[in-house]
């Protein structure tokens, strides 16, 4: 342990995981090593059940458990995946369990409700938008970490042998070569030539020696792939700050963010590590130990910011390979339809989101599938609710199969006819069954309340013209409203003014700003005032600053008391905080942010 680390209170608050990360670091820094040494690289660690790669700081722990060990194998599982296998530890000569102290801890957050302390229910993230999400969350949910120990292959009986990627000997890689190519095919340019690597922000540009300027491959692609984790740092991408001058501690702390990416990269890639690389940072080296020792969340933040690097970078694999993917599948689609089918009238229709909505005799369904902290794989089915929602029922299971199985077999669903769809499309025919369903509950009221006034006026001749002005009374005329020293323009409080921007970029922003600019796309005054009043609570919940952006709106009327006024704001709270706390709401990764209160105030 570094005796400068011993005596930093923030070092001193940390995890015994992360202390030991930064011990491991520094004491490479000091060796002068570089942040870690070449037995790190060889393969990102990943889960042995679901082959689903571990991320961010989990990986740095498993990486430093791997060259302190030794292990061979990037395959990691919990104790309790181990025995579902049915595997059990390796034992030594002297028949001693492998297991004994071999378990790493790695982390994970679990979200808590902040009102009820419970474990957060993120579908209650459905129907807003990724702003309202966002403050929604900030406001009220907080993290708790976690911790679970996972084990080694190596120290497994049991486990299936490790498929290991065949390696050229030359180090040359296909998939190295192709996240080059089409970076600079589509993102910033490389150009090749010169004496040094780097990148220019101006010009979004990278240079790079030609391949020959280099000991061997695995240094050009170590090089390469630095200055690739540089230029997502471009405004295009991931916007960081990349104005520090060399030498300055802003541009050290970006090479630390691009050598830590340029590791997990290479990783991904299952590249060999190439000694000179890790070397030849010493110019940062210093600052870098300086840097850690005075704040070690300095490391972790660039391990964040690494992690999302790198996720950036290897989309562009992701992306080629589904392209072909994606080309092969719409070949063989059409090759087997143009076999099972003569004609074009034979072929089974799939109905659309209108007529499913319409069709109220077949009770619609979509499977969720998502997985656990322990990498376990749950299945659970969600049917059409009420208000335009979508709801789950029943429980989870592990099996897809058995999960439809037991939801068909559940009595309220034996004499009826179902239907497997999308999640997606589920929430589609949700939303519009409701509003199909609330406009013929206003055209049955319309009705009623013109058959009333006839019932009441029926003594009386009424000349044509008065009956039609009867008939009207329900779609009352606007009053248009004088927008001089009005609109986001005359909003003093910057806060405000990025309050009414934000949501005029959201799903529904066309509408809120014809609102806030004094349209009237709704039936009466009363209405416009809601809805405006109600998309701006949902932005934030801050009634001095809600009134402000409203008394701005072309909605507000001076000659209506503020008590009418503070009386609505409170209805409409009121109203919003009921949205949210509905328990019967899709998962928001599944829910196409589909905007319930579009559905209920429009």
């Amino acid at each position: 342990m570094s005796e400068t680390a011993t005596n930093n209170k923030i070092y001193d608050k940390l995890t015994p995981q992360r202390k030991q990360l930064v011990d491991i670091i520094l004491a490479n820094l000091e060796k002068g090593v570089g942040l870690w040494k070449q037995g790190w690289l060889g393969g990102a660690p990943k889960s042995g059940i679901t082959g689903k790669p571990y991320r961010g700081i989990n990986r740095l722990f498993l990486s430093a458990a791997t060259m302190e060990k030794g292990y061979s194998d990037n395959r990691w599982v919990t104790f309790n995946q181990m025995e579902d296998k049915g595997w059990s530890f390796k034992r030594n000569e002297e028949g001693e369990s492998l297991g004994k102290g071999a378990g790493v801890a790695i982390e994970f957050y679990e979200l808590r409700d902040k009102e009820t302390k419970k474990p957060f229910d993120r579908r209650t993230l459905d129907g807003m938008t990724r702003a309202e999400q966002e403050e929604y969350m900030d406001e009220n949910v907080y993290p708790i970490r976690k911790y679970y120990r996972v084990f080694n292959g190596d120290v497994i009986e049991g486990i299936p042998e490790r498929v290991k990627a065949e390696r050229d000997e030359s180090g040359y890689s296909k998939r190295a070569e192709k996240i080059i190519g089409t970076w600079s095919d589509t993102e910033a340019r490389i150009y090749f030539g010169g004496t040094e690597a780097f990148y220019l922000p101006e010009k979004d540009e990278i240079h790079v020696p030609n391949r020959e300027a280099f000991f061997d491959n695995q240094e050009f692609y170590s090089t390469t792939l630095h200055e690739i984790g540089h230029s997502t740092g471009h405004k295009s991408r991931l916007n960081r700050n990349l104005n520090g001058g060399k030498g300055t501690p802003d541009y050290a702390i970006e090479e630390l963010r691009a050598e830590i990416a340029s590791m997990f990269i290479a990783q991904d890639l299952e590249l060999t590590a190439n000694e000179s690389h890790i070397q030849n940072n010493s110019a940062y080296i210093q600052h870098w130990k300086s840097k850690i020792t005075e704040n070690p969340n300095v490391l972790f933040t660039a391990i964040a910011d690494a992690e999302k690097i790198t996720k950036f970078v290897m989309a562009k694999e992701n992306v080629a390979d589904n392209a072909a993917v994606e080309t092969e599948e719409e070949f063989m689609e059409t090759v087997s339809e143009k076999a099972e089918f003569d004609t074009e009238a034979e072929r089974e229709v799939k109905p659309t989101i209108e007529e499913m909505a319409a069709n109220t005799k077949v009770e619609y369904y979509g499977v969720y599938c998502e997985t656990d902290e322990d990498d376990e794989t749950k299945y659970s089915i969600f049917r059409i609710a009420e208000m335009g929602c979508v709801k789950k029922v029943g429980d989870e299971y592990s099996s897809r199969e058995e999960c439809i199985k037991r939801f068909k077999n559940r009595s309220e669903y034996v004499d009826k006819t179902l239907q497997e769809i999308t999640l997606r499309e589920l929430q589609d025919v949700s939303t519009l069954r409701y509003s199909l369903q609330e406009a013929e509950r206003e055209k049955k009221e319309k009705i009623e309340r013109l058959s009333k006034i006839e019932a009441e006026k029926s003594e009386v001749f009424l000349p044509p013209s008065e009956v039609a002005g009867t008939m009207l009374e329900t779609v009352a005329t606007v009053a248009v409203v004088d927008m001089t020293n009005r609109g986001i323009d005359s909003l003093t409080n910057m806060d405000d003014r990025d309050i009414v921007e934000r949501a005029g970029r959201t799903k529904h922003g066309e509408k809120f700003m014809s609102l806030f600019n004094g349209e009237s796309p709704l039936k009466s005054e009363e209405q416009n005032e809601r809805s405006l009043m109600s998309r701006i609570i949902m932005q934030t919940n801050k009634p001095e600053q809600i009134m402000r952006i409203f008394k701005a709106s072309g909605q507000f009327r001076e000659s209506k008391p503020n008590s009418y006024y503070e009386k609505m704001l409170r209805e409409e709270i009121k109203f919003v905080e009921g949205l949210r706390s509905k328990p019967s709401l899709m998962p928001a990764t599944q829910s196409g942010n589909r905007n319930r209160f579009s559905n209920a105030k429009s």
